[in-house]
């Protein structure tokens, strides 16, 4: 019998080079929200500001289909939280100064290391008939091209990472206006204080 392996991390190492995720084909299409990602949002953000700063925040859990010694990691269970978390650290990303941006980078896409023979990579591969879209507009921080996208050319998954997408950055503008420094700590909030459990088995 295949061991099953259930651990809880923080966001900082499941968007790591622990976890190389993939959204095999069959699994259905991104479904989540405006208001599921708008109550996340809301979730978190009200969390940071109101709770101690050692307490921390539970995502849920994700299945994967993972052996233990590999990085590579079908999730069977848990799209829905793992696209809109890349949502939002990228969103965040794209309004943050360089160094800042930098540093919140490596959470969506692997930069790569040569000397560990890692090659630069994106950290979360959708299922193939969303896969470009979700790269050019999301993981390349192209979200003003990605405004100007006529919905009714899109599919309706595609049409919800473009709606989640702008209902973020309205959201990040209302709170923060525009302070680079608040919204930093918001994305370091997310990526240290809350934690998912990654339930694994080959």
């Amino acid at each position: 019998m295949n061991e099953i392996i259930g651990k809880e991390y923080p966001l900082k190492n499941i968007f790591s080079k622990e976890f190389d995720f993939v959204i095999p084909p069959y699994q259905r299409p991104y479904s989540w929200t405006i208001e599921h990602v708008g109550q996340l949002f809301d979730d978190l953000y009200d969390f940071m500001a109101h709770q101690d700063e050692n307490e921390t925040y539970f995502l849920g859990s994700i299945v994967l289909i993972k052996d233990k010694d590999q990085t590579y990691s079908e999730v069977i269970d848990g799209q829905q939280r793992l696209i809109s978390l890349t949502i939002l650290l990228a969103a965040i990303t794209s309004q943050l100064n360089e160094g800042q941006a930098q540093s919140m980078a490596k959470y969506v896409n692997e930069p790569g290391d040569e000397a560990e023979y890692i090659k630069p990579k994106t950290r979360l591969t959708l299922r193939p008939k969303d896969r470009d879209y979700f790269e050019k507009y999301i993981q390349d921080f192209n979200f003003n091209k990605l405004n100007e996208l006529n919905a009714q050319s899109l599919t309706d998954s595609q049409q919800n990472i473009k709606a989640n997408a702008k209902l973020i950055q309205t959201k990040l503008n209302e709170l923060f206006g525009g302070n680079k420094s608040k919204i930093f700590d918001f994305g370091k909030f997310i990526v240290n204080r809350c934690y998912l459990v990654a339930v694994s088995t080959s």
